[in-house]
């Protein structure tokens, strides 16, 4: 038996909303980046901002670009730029967009941006209101002068406010669209590619954080050397995740809960290289695990670009034949790539649940030579035919 499956069409997070400010340029990738510039040009070609000099009013659009916005924002966003207040309109027009009445953000660069929880409704799949409409679960801020709000940009405010010398964190997230990066990062390589993948796991440190109730105050102590600082050799495996989270005040069984999903989320980061793009929205395959709560099937068929029919009750490992890369078909990388989502999709389940404890849950790693060698495939032939970009990026 055969079930018709109806592809959702993603356009988002149900719990990190990011907000473009469509008065400035670009979304996706570090400022060091290619693809900055490339992404600064696709936005000043997108960009519709409202702002006037010729006597007409002021104001400033933004575009909420991690999830389509249902109806009315039940509470406005809010700007505060020094002792004045500017409140978003309730309506969201296509697309998420939000716009901000009589003030000018280019004129008005050090002002604090905040979306308040509870006042948004999010759509995961782009499917109106339904099961997997979920609320914003916390505030997000940020400062005026980046491009795009994520739980990162929440945590640049709170280093702002502490004091902190934030030059290099804002640099580096000024463009950063943590959902758009995970369609991108497979095409890249050398530290550009690692630093997007740090910041994809920083970006789900802060989430599950925020979510769990950890008060947006104590998120200024994270820890960030290891996020900010990259070297040509280092690779993604090596990534420490304690090193992050050590300084982190948590309770222990949120540090433990944040510890188990973060290096699941990890190990699936490192094999999204293995799955077929042109089968395949991977944005919309990691936003279900990450907050859809779904399982490595639901987030298959829900990515899907196929419009044949899936079984209903296929198996994991038949439908992972199905999206895994023909270069990785080999019989021994198929059954690895398949006995490591296995393993992943336990976690999940277990994670989900709530009622786990560290030690029950074994965190999928990079000590199997077998997984080294799937997961250095592209890296290696990617810096074979692209070391003269990778150390431009390097000097940069």
């Amino acid at each position: 038996m055969h079930k018709k499956i109806i592809h959702k069409k993603f356009k988002g997070t149900a719990i990190s909303l990011a907000v473009i400010l469509t008065i400035f340029s670009g979304c996706g990738g570090s400022n060091n980046n290619s693809s900055t510039k490339k992404d600064n040009n696709q936005t000043n070609n997108q960009e519709n901002s409202n702002n006037e000099t010729n006597g007409k009013e002021i104001s400033s659009s933004k575009l909420v670009a991690d999830a389509y916005i249902i109806g009315k924002m039940t509470e406005p966003a809010e700007a505060i730029c020094g002792d004045k207040k500017y409140t978003s309109k309730l309506q969201i027009g296509k697309k998420g967009k939000l716009t901000f009445p009589k003030v000018d953000f280019k004129q008005n660069s050090n002002c604090i941006i905040t979306v308040k929880k509870d006042s948004i409704l999010m759509d995961i799949n782009n499917d109106g209101i339904n099961n997997d409409t979920k609320k914003l679960t916390f505030n997000l801020t940020a400062p005026s002068n980046v491009n795009v709000i994520t739980p990162i940009t929440t945590l640049l405010v709170q280093k702002i406010k502490m004091g902190k010398d934030v030059n290099q964190l804002e640099k580096l997230i000024l463009n950063f669209d943590h959902i758009a990066e995970i369609d991108r990062v497979v095409n890249l390589n050398g530290i550009e590619k690692l630093q997007i993948q740090k910041l994809l796991i920083l970006t789900e440190i802060l989430k599950i954080s925020l979510d769990s109730g950890v008060p947006i105050k104590q998120i200024g102590d994270i820890n960030l050397t290891t996020v900010l600082n990259s070297t040509v050799n280092e690779e993604f495996k090596n990534f420490n995740i304690s090193k992050i989270i050590e300084t982190f005040p948590l309770s222990n069984n949120i540090k433990a809960k944040v510890k188990a999903k973060t290096e699941t989320l990890k190990t699936i980061i490192a094999l999204l290289d293995t799955l077929d793009t042109n089968k395949l929205k991977l944005s919309t395959f990691m936003v279900n695990i990450s907050d859809g709560g779904k399982n490595i099937i639901e987030s298959l068929i829900i990515a899907s670009k196929l419009k044949s029919d899936i079984p209903d009750n296929i198996s994991l490992s038949d439908i992972l034949k199905i999206f895994v890369r023909s270069k990785y078909q080999s019989s021994l990388d198929t059954i690895t790539i398949i006995n490591i989502f296995t393993s992943i999709n336990e976690n999940l389940k277990k994670i989900n649940k709530g009622n786990f404890n560290i030690v029950q849950v074994q965190i999928p790693n990079f000590t199997n030579n077998e997984i080294n060698n799937i997961t250095n495939i592209e890296t290696n032939n990617n810096n074979n035919n692209t070391s003269g970009e990778t150390n431009n990026n390097n000097n940069t």
